[in-house]
């Protein structure tokens, strides 16, 4: 970070910025290369398949590594990844793992993947993920522009510990799924809610919505 900047330097300055579809601006903004994202809800608040989704559409972008810590290799999982809808290419340009802090390091040293998800910081070794394990992994990612999107559990609409709350105010998009609906805090100007699912009033099953690809 620049220490001493010029501010008529900074308003011609043009920076990287992903083209989203439209859908996806109206809900995070004009996210800039090297973003970070909290992304937190109670259970059954959509927020796993609130993220695939995002994950399937930051693939136009770069690849994406997936640490399922939290679900793993699991039916579950299968079960979140058929309601966010994902494309065979975007499913190509998922790498899956379940990775502790350290094997996720020494991975992604050798990987290419522009976009690391993590779910879910409360799984993260026995006491989760440190908000030091955060920084590190920050700081390993600034060199490269790459982007941090971290899912957490809820406790009283809040990220659901110390650790979690603290990097909820280090973040640059803070996203709360609630009953199938996230609704980002953006510092790039997002202002749509989004819907992830659908409840059915005649028989109490979910059904997810077509993808929002603008």
């Amino acid at each position: 970070m620049r220490k001493e900047f010029s501010f008529s330097e900074l308003a011609k300055q043009e920076f990287h910025r992903y083209a989203l579809s439209t859908g996806w601006v109206e809900v995070l903004g004009k996210v800039e290369h090297g973003f970070h994202c909290l992304i937190w809800g109670g259970s059954g608040s959509g927020k796993t398949t609130f993220a695939l989704r995002m994950a399937g559409e930051l693939t136009q972008f770069g690849r994406v590594y997936y640490n399922a810590l939290e679900q793993g290799y699991s039916g579950s999982l299968q079960d979140n990844l058929k309601a966010a809808q994902l494309t065979a290419q975007q499913h190509s340009r998922i790498k899956g793992v379940t990775h502790t802090f350290e094997e996720m390091m020494a991975d992604l040293q050798k990987n290419r993947a522009r976009f690391i998800f993590i779910d879910s910081v409360q799984y993260m070794g026995n006491l989760g993920m440190t908000y030091g394990q955060y920084k590190t992994l920050k700081e390993f990612c600034k060199k490269g522009k790459k982007s941090i999107i971290m899912i957490s559990h809820a406790l009283q609409e809040q990220p659901k510990g110390n650790h979690a709350k603290s990097i909820r105010y280090d973040v640059d998009i803070k996203i709360k799924a609630s009953a199938g609906v996230a609704v980002a805090e953006s510092r790039y100007g997002a202002t749509k809610p989004y819907t992830i699912y659908v409840k059915k009033e005649s028989n109490n099953l979910f059904s997810p919505p077509a993808p929002q690809r603008g």
